[in-house]
């Protein structure tokens, strides 16, 4: 069973993130992906705690302006 690293709690919905979750940033947002119909935008208190973890860049096809990453816990 994987650890949760943070809760976060976006609307009405809490996701608990673990190192396998991905999000995707662009030069505007921040999204949760694959957690639902539609992928949750993360807000600026969200994307303050997910800065706590490292960033694991995860390769795409997506362009340069896209980063695709997971978290993992700081040495």
């Amino acid at each position: 069973m994987l650890r949760t690293l943070v809760t976060l709690k976006l609307g009405k919905n809490e996701y608990a993130i673990t190192e396998q979750d991905k999000f995707c940033a662009n030069s505007s947002s921040v999204t949760l992906l694959s957690r639902a119909k539609i992928n949750p935008e993360l807000k600026a208190k969200h994307i303050k705690q997910i800065n706590q973890f490292n960033r694991v860049q995860h390769e795409h096809n997506f362009g340069s302006t896209i980063s695709i990453f997971s978290l993992k816990e700081s040495d």
